[in-house]
């Protein structure tokens, strides 16, 4: 049986309107993310460009079924009504689906 690792992260959590998205990113255990993603620690220290080549990247990856992953979105008026810690949970749970 594989075991996987699984990566979750999620935007969109600060501002008073609008959606949260999660990323979630599954490999195997062993899966060498530094070698097949070099250089990259922080995406939010990365130009739309070069997020554009990891995306590609990450594309490749999963086509060569070394790794999965997703985002899922939950919209302002599931967060106004059931909260945010409810709406990222619905999230994530949908993306490992």
């Amino acid at each position: 049986m594989t075991q996987w690792v699984v990566g979750v992260d999620e935007a969109g959590r600060g501002p008073l309107a609008g959606p949260v998205c999660v990323g979630l990113v599954a490999a195997p255990q062993g899966f060498d993310v530094a070698r097949e993603f070099a250089g990259v620690a922080d995406s939010k220290k990365l130009t739309a460009g070069q997020r554009e080549v990891l995306y590609s990247l990450a594309e490749e990856c999963a086509a060569r079924g070394e790794i999965t992953f997703c985002a899922r979105f939950s919209s302002h008026q599931y967060i106004d009504r059931f909260g945010m810690t409810r709406a990222l949970e619905r999230a994530v749970d949908s993306g490992l689906r």
